[in-house]
């Protein structure tokens, strides 16, 4: 009669023990689900970082402004902002699209040229819209 061995999911040490068991101690049980954890946690956590690094760089640039202002889009480039980041998009009703990092936002005026704007959440509609423009 052949036995099958069960393994331990972490370090592979033979179990022993009740059948459905999947670690050999507290220990290896901990280390698996920390990298699961990390494994799957990791990612969101990069982009999460760059899109905050995002946000506080346009933040900047509206403090103590009347809510908006325009900058070159090379000085936002050069400060580390990454264009590719954004939570999510608006359309004004001119048809302006705003790129936004959660409660602030930009769109191209021109080619080298960027209105920054702080965004207002109306609390009927899903969809955050900058101040200026709706």
């Amino acid at each position: 009669m052949s036995v099958n061995t069960k393994h331990c999911l972490t370090c592979g040490h033979p179990l022993r023990g009740r059948i459905d068991k999947k670690f050999c101690d507290d220990n290896c049980r901990s280390i698996f689900n920390n990298k699961k954890y990390i494994d799957e946690k990791g990612f969101v956590k990069s982009v999460n970082h760059l899109l905050l690094q995002n946000r506080r760089i346009l933040a900047s640039y509206v403090k103590g402004s009347k809510g908006t202002e325009k900058v070159p889009k090379a000085l936002l480039y050069h400060r580390g902002f990454r264009f590719n980041y954004f939570t999510h998009t608006a359309i004004s009703k001119e048809g302006t699209t705003y790129y936004c990092c959660y409660d602030h936002a930009y769109h191209v005026v021109s080619e080298q040229e960027l209105q920054i704007c702080k965004v207002s959440i109306m609390k009927d509609v899903a969809t955050a819209i900058p101040d200026s423009e709706f």
